[in-house]
């Protein structure tokens, strides 16, 4: 549908929060983290003969581009290639129409949040504020360029936490459009955090939810903007 991005990233949101909805519905919707729909990796090709034109994205940047998306969420997808010196990066691009999409999106959410606050009397829920909150974030999410610069500042405030590693931003091949990063391997914390997961102490989980909380609120209290 045309609300498409707005309706998957709304969909990441309950996911997040276990604390609000039930299991049955936060595990499966946790799958749009990295496996939203995909486009076509001819798609792909167009967005970087674009993003690098008149240079040659195929013979002067990347030596080789996995044409199968590691990743896919409401904004972009992501897939793994090789720099012509020898990086493994991570190729961030975003969806066709994504940004036109995500503006009927929010346009129509706002008209569902005004009509369901006028139909059951929901003043006190503040939906439209919730959305507009919302919009921000959707939007500001729409420039990759943005995010590589939100990396570079969460890897110097977090210098001094050896445990946490942020891929950094290779800011010569990046922008609105295409964000490029060095690949780092790792596993979604949501594997760590599942009830049925056994591979962890008790202490092992307790040191887990220690960095975990330690890194939001140094973000919190450093990272966020003013």
């Amino acid at each position: 549908g045309k609300c498409g991005p707005c309706l998957i990233k709304f969909g990441q949101w309950i996911a997040t929060r276990p604390d609000i909805f039930p299991e049955d519905l936060t595990v499966p919707l946790s799958e749009l983290h990295t496996r939203a729909p995909a486009h076509p990796f001819s798609h792909t090709k167009r967005s970087l003969e674009e993003a690098y034109s008149p240079a040659k994205y195929d013979k002067d940047i990347f030596l080789t581009l996995s044409p199968e998306p590691i990743a896919s969420g409401a904004v972009a997808q992501v897939h793994r290639g090789i720099l012509h010196d020898g990086t493994d990066v991570a190729v961030k691009e975003k969806h066709p129409r994504v940004d036109s999409i995500g503006s009927v999106g929010l346009s129509l959410l706002r008209t569902a949040a005004w009509s369901l606050t006028k139909l059951f009397r929901l003043e006190d829920f503040s939906l439209e504020e919730s959305i507009d909150q919302f919009s921000d974030v959707m939007m500001a999410q729409l420039d990759l360029s943005k995010e590589a610069h939100n990396l570079i500042r969460f890897r110097q405030n977090f210098k001094d936490f050896p445990r946490v590693h942020f891929p950094r931003p290779l800011m010569e091949h990046t922008n609105t459009n295409v964000l490029v990063e060095t690949f780092e391997e790792g596993v979604p914390v949501s594997v760590y955090l599942s009830h049925n997961n056994k591979t962890l102490s008790d202490n092992q989980r307790k040191s887990l939810a220690y960095l975990g909380v330690s890194s939001f609120l140094k973000m919190m209290n450093v990272s966020s903007p003013n």
